[in-house]
């Protein structure tokens, strides 16, 4: 008790991994369940919101990892996607699905700079790992359509409610579920529109 307390009103904290770890773990299949019953649900809702609200649009997918989202996609639902990822191991392999509409890139999402504007922007578990998750979410509103919106999937620790937290009153939630699997785990999965920033909206 004594320790959640103490978790609860302490600064938040990123989860703090090498370039290398990810390699390594793309490396030796850790990901590969990633594709296993237990992740299909929450795939699933993301895919949902996705094709809900972006019908012929453009997505960005932050945290693309092998391209798994991507391959549950209708590809008549989209105009242009664009999938980013920090290892290079996971991206070589998504890029045997490139083609003139889909592609892959390696880089640091706190790097990534481009001309386009998408109408979807998705970060798949891997918010927490930003220093300073607030400042990414800025960064990402300059390749945001006017009217586009942010769809973000995380696994519920208490790093993530405090990740949450700190959007609260930056953007307007437009609607958030949660999902639990047969192994008890669970991840939130919410939709923010861009960020108001004269008019404060609490996260719900």
């Amino acid at each position: 008790m004594i320790r959640n307390l103490i978790q609860l009103v302490s600064p938040y904290r990123p989860i703090r991994v090498s370039g290398t770890f990810w390699e390594k773990r793309y490396k030796d299949g850790a990901w590969d369940r990633l594709r296993t019953i237990e992740e299909l649900a929450r795939y699933s809702l993301i895919v949902g919101y996705v094709h809900y609200l972006n019908k012929g649009g453009s997505i960005l997918d932050v945290g693309c990892g092998e391209g798994i989202l991507y391959e549950r996609l209708c590809k008549s639902n989209y105009s242009r996607y664009l999938g980013i990822d920090v290892s290079s191991v996971a991206i070589a392999r998504a890029c045997d699905k490139s083609n003139a509409t889909n592609q892959f890139l390696s880089t640091r999402i706190e790097d990534f700079r481009t001309d386009e504007k998408f109408d979807i922007i998705i970060f798949n578990e891997c918010l927490y790992y930003m220093e300073e998750p607030l400042k990414t979410l800025r960064h990402y509103e300059s390749f945001l359509t006017k009217s586009g919106v942010f769809v973000i999937s995380m696994y519920k620790t208490m790093g993530a409610w405090k990740v949450w937290k700190q959007f609260g009153n930056h953007y307007y939630i437009r609607d958030t579920v949660s999902v639990r699997n047969a192994k008890d785990e669970c991840w939130t999965i919410k939709v923010l529109n861009r960020s108001m920033r004269n008019e404060p909206h609490p996260v719900s």
